[in-house]
């Protein structure tokens, strides 16, 4: 079974409905979460005059509070649950979001990837993207994805693995 999980967190109710199921499965199962957010460096150039650099700093540091909140949010939630839980603010460094998650799944040891998703927006939008660049791509464990209530009664989950398919040669 799964020892460790990592969930992606940005406070927003999809990642929210992400994150429940991810405690659900780590109490059922045992395991202990990794939670992660994302703080995009990119978006706050260190070019500029004085007042610029000023001014990209402090949002910087607004971004990065936030990040830290919504951890330390999560976190609560996982340890009321009875969940050990582990916490990583990750800058991106200009990195793709997907990359950044598969490289966090791997550098935690997570043997399991939760992403709560509406398919609308945020971590959603990326996740769910038709795009090629798609997470099941570039993860090497199971992604599971989990639908968030807003878009309807219940929560759907479909689980989805990276290297399991259903037209594979049997063994």
């Amino acid at each position: 079974m799964y020892r460790i999980i990592l969930v992606p967190v940005d406070g927003s109710p999809a990642a929210s409905a992400g994150l429940d199921e991810a405690i659900r499965i780590a109490v059922h199962v045992g395991a202990r979460l990794h939670l992660m957010n994302v703080v995009d460096d990119m978006a706050f150039p260190d070019e500029g005059n004085g007042i610029e650099d000023a001014l990209a700093s402090n949002l910087r540091n607004v971004v990065i509070e936030q990040g830290d909140k919504v951890l330390r949010r999560a976190k609560a939630r996982v340890e009321q649950a009875g969940v050990a839980a582990e916490v990583a603010l990750v800058r991106s460094g200009g990195e793709r979001l997907l990359a950044l998650v598969a490289r966090q799944a791997e550098g935690s040891g997570a043997e399991l990837i939760v992403v709560g998703t509406h398919g609308q927006r945020g971590l959603s939008r990326v996740f769910m993207s038709t795009n090629a660049e798609h997470l099941l791509n570039v993860a090497k464990v199971p992604v599971l994805l989990v639908r968030s209530e807003d878009l309807g009664p219940g929560v759907s989950v479909v689980e989805i693995s990276a290297g399991d398919s259903m037209f594979a040669a049997a063994p």
